[in-house]
C-alpha cells in the first residue's frame, strides 16, 4: 500500500485515489469505457473512429484491465494495437497520465503481453514500428517473454523496442543468448534499447559484462541491489557507472558495503558520484555507512530528490550533516527506517523542517521514535511544516495507542490534503476502485480506534494559513499482526475550509 522505489518513485493508494484526475468522467471517457468493455461494439467502432481517439481508448483499456473490470479489455487492447495508426506507441505515458496501479505483477504481465500480441499480429492498417515499454516495471521473466515473442514474429519487418530490462540469475543466460541471436538475425531487424536497467543477484563479473554492452547515453536508471559486491566488488564496478552520463537514479542497496571497514571506500564512491551529473535519486539502504554521509553526498552535482538510507547505522554526525545540507531542501522522498533516532530529535526536526516545502513521502519505521523526548509534541510541530506530505510510515516504534491517535490528529489538522500514515488499531479489508466500502461496524478494532480518536485531547491550534482544501482525508494503515491482514481506514472530511 505504501512503497518506495528509487527507479519509478514512491507510490501509495492515496495519490491514485485522491489525485487530480478524480472527478466526474467526461462524456468521451464514458463512451470510451463502453467501447472497451463491449467486445461486440469494438470491431465495428474502430473502423469509423478518428485516429485521434485511439489514445483515449488505450487509456481506458489499460485502466479496465488493471482494475479487473468486466468484459474483455485485454482482447480489446490487442485489437487496438493491431490497428495502431502511428509509428510509435508509448503505453507507459498513458499509464502515468491515468495514474494506474502497477503493483500487481500478474496484471502488469497481462497488460504487456496483450500489447505485444497486438504488435506481433498487425493488420494492414497498422503503422507501428517502435514500441516503448519504458516506465512499465516488468520482471525478468516478462522481459524474456516479450523479447522471445517479438523476435519470433519479425517476418522481415524492422522493429524497435524500448524497455526497462531486468536481468537476474534465472534469466541472465537466456536473455543474453536471445540478444545475440537478434543481432545476427537475417529474417528481420529488431533493435532493443534500454532506459532502466535492473541487475539483481548477478555478482561482479556478470555485472561488468552487462554494463559494458549497453548504450550508456540511453540509461537513466540503474538498479544494482542484492549483488553482494562488498567493498572490493564495488571498486571494480564503479568505473563502469561513470560511463552513464544521463543516469538519474541509482540503487546500490543490499550490497554488503561497509564504509567503516577501510579508509578508501568512501572517497572512491564519492569520486564516482561526482561524475554522475544528472543523479537525483539514490538508494544506499542496507549497507553500513556510519559517519560517511558527508563524504558520499557532498560531491553530487545535483541536490537529491529521493534518498533511501534505510538500516545504514547512521550516526549523529550523519543526521546533522543531512539536516544542514542542500539535499534537505529538495528531498521529495526520504527513507530513514531502521536507524536508531532516539537521541536525534533535534537533528530530525531540523531535517524535516528544511524539507517541509518539498517532502512528500517519508519512512521512519523502527527508528525508536517512541523514545524521543515528547514524540507527540515533536509531531505537533512537524505536522505544520510538512506542507506537501502525502504519506508517512512510522511502524514498529511502539507508540501507545493514545500517542498514535494524537500524532494522527496533528497530521490531519494541519493543512494536508491527504496523509497516509502507518499506525495500528484499525481494520477495514475492502476498497473498491474509487473509495471504501461500508464500515464493518461490528469490528472491535474500528470501534476502538474511533473511541480513542474522539477521546484524544485536541492538539495545538492548526496553522490556518496552510489550510486551502475544502476537505482533508486521512488514510490510516498498518498490518493486523493478529489476523495477518492489512489494517486500513479512511477518515474523510475532517476539517472544513476556513474562510480567510
Amino acid at each position: 500500500m505504501f512503497s518506495f522505489d528509487v527507479l519509478y518513485g514512491a507510490n501509495t493508494a492515496a495519490s491514485r485515489m485522491f489525485g487530480a484526475r478524480d472527478g466526474v468522467p467526461s462524456l468521451l471517457d464514458r463512451c470510451a469505457r463502453f467501447i472497451v468493455t463491449s467486445w461486440q461494439v469494438t470491431r465495428s467502432t474502430l473502423n469509423i473512429l478518428p485516429h485521434d481517439l485511439y489514445e483515449v481508448l488505450l487509456g481506458e483499456a489499460c485502466q479496465a484491465l488493471l482494475s479487473h473490470r468486466s468484459g474483455s479489455p485485454g482482447l480489446f487492447l490487442t485489437y487496438l494495437v493491431q490497428r495502431w495508426p502511428s509509428p510509435v506507441l508509448r503505453p507507459g505515458n498513458t499509464i502515468s497520465r491515468y495514474r494506474l496501479d502497477m503493483q500487481s505483477h500478474k496484471k502488469t504481465w497481462e497488460l504487456v503481453m496483450h500489447i505485444v500480441n497486438g504488435m506481433c499480429q498487425p493488420d494492414d492498417q497498422c503503422k507501428l514500428t517502435l514500441l516503448d515499454l519504458s516506465d512499465i516495471p516488468i520482471n525478468g521473466s516478462t522481459c524474456l517473454n516479450v523479447l522471445q515473442k517479438i523476435f519470433a514474429s519479425l517476418n522481415s519487418r524492422s522493429l524497435t523496442v524500448v524497455m526497462d530490462l531486468s536481468l537476474d540469475s534465472e534469466n541472465y543466460h537466456p536473455v543474453r543468448r536471445l540478444l545475440r541471436e537478434v543481432r545476427h538475425s537475417k529474417v528481420g531487424s529488431l533493435k532493443v534499447l534500454c532506459r532502466r536497467l535492473v541487475l539483481n543477484s548477478l555478482g561482479k563479473d556478470r555485472l561488468l559484462k552487462v554494463l559494458s554492452g549497453e548504450e550508456p547515453e540511453l540509461i537513466v536508471a540503474l538498479n544494482l541491489e542484492m549483488n553482494p559486491l562488498e567493498n572490493q566488488g564495488l571498486a571494480a564496478v564503479l568505473p563502469s557507472l561513470v560511463k552513464f552520463p544521463n543516469l538519474q537514479a541509482l540503487n546500490l542497496s543490499y550490497n554488503l558495503i561497509i564504509t567503516t571497514k577501510d579508509q578508501t571506500t568512501g572517497p572512491m564512491v564519492a569520486q564516482a558520484f561526482s561524475n554522475l551529473k544528472q543523479l537525483r535519486r539514490l538508494s544506499l539502504s542496507h549497507n553500513i555507512l556510519t559517519g560517511s554521509l558527508r563524504t558520499l553526498l557532498e560531491p553530487l552535482a545535483q541536490p537529491l530528490q529521493a534518498l533511501y538510507i534505510c538500516e545504514c547505522k547512521l550516526s549523529s554526525s550523519d543526521l546533522a550533516y543531512l539536516a544542514n545540507s542542500r539535499h534537505a531542501r529538495s528531498l521529495q522522498e526520504l527513507d530513514l527506517g531502521f536507524n536508531n533516532l532516539k537521541q536525534e530529535a533535534i537533528n530530525l526536526e531540523k531535517l524535516l523542517d528544511a524539507a517541509g516545502d518539498t517532502l512528500r513521502y517519508l519512512s521512519l519505521d523502527n527508528t525508536r521514535l517512541n523514545q524521543t523526548n515528547s514524540p507527540v509534541k515533536l509531531w505537533a510541530r512537524l505536522s505544520r511544516r510538512l506542507r506537501k506530505l502525502v504519506a508517512v510510515s512510522m511502524r514498529g516504534n511502539d507508540f501507545s495507542p493514545e500517542d498514535q491517535v494524537a500524532v494522527l490528529k496533528n497530521l490531519a489538522k494541519n493543512g494536508h490534503s491527504v496523509v497516509y500514515i502507518g499506525v495500528c488499531m484499525v481494520y477495514e479489508p475492502d476498497i473498491d476502485d474509487f473509495f471504501m466500502d461500508k464500515w464493518d461496524v461490528g469490528n472491535d478494532r474500528v470501534t476502538q480506534f474511533f473511541e480513542l480518536y474522539n477521546a484524544c485531547g485536541e492538539p495545538e491550534e492548526p496553522d490556518m494559513s496552510l489550510s486551502k482544501n475544502k476537505t482533508r482525508s486521512v488514510i490510516v494503515h498498518d498490518l493486523d499482526v493478529v489476523n495477518k491482514r492489512d489494517a486500513l481506514i479512511f477518515i474523510h472530511n475532517l476539517e472544513e475550509e476556513c474562510n480567510p
